[in-house]
């Protein structure tokens, strides 16, 4: 086999593992936004169970939406780096900021 055959086969095969992962971060959100819900944060306890999903921060809500909006972009850009670039021209933040947001969601999400 040749070594472009090899290369676009072994790409083939990161793309395939990358949305298969995409998808399980994706149904890991849902369930996360799904337990955020159901938490009672007017209560102390409902404020530390949120604390201790890494749930509650003061831009909570703006991070869910830039993830959200991350997650669409992989989908139509295919590139997770491209994503990024894309959310932080919408959003207004550095491309690291983009990125920190990102990796939080996915280790929390990795956790649960």
């Amino acid at each position: 086999m040749s070594d472009e055959k090899k290369v676009l086969i072994d790409v083939d095969i990161k793309a395939t593992a990358a949305l298969k992962e995409l998808a399980e971060l994706r149904i890991k959100a849902d369930e996360l936004r799904k337990a955020q819900k159901e938490l009672d944060t007017t209560t102390e306890e409902g404020g530390r169970n949120m604390r201790q999903l890494g749930l509650l921060r003061y831009n909570a809500g703006r991070d869910i939406e830039i993830y959200d909006y991350y997650l669409s972009e992989v989908d139509i850009t295919g590139s997770r780096m491209q994503a990024q670039t894309n959310c932080a021209m919408r959003y207004n933040l550095s491309e690291k900021a983009i990125q920190v947001i990102v990796y939080g969601f996915e280790n929390r999400l990795r956790g649960v």
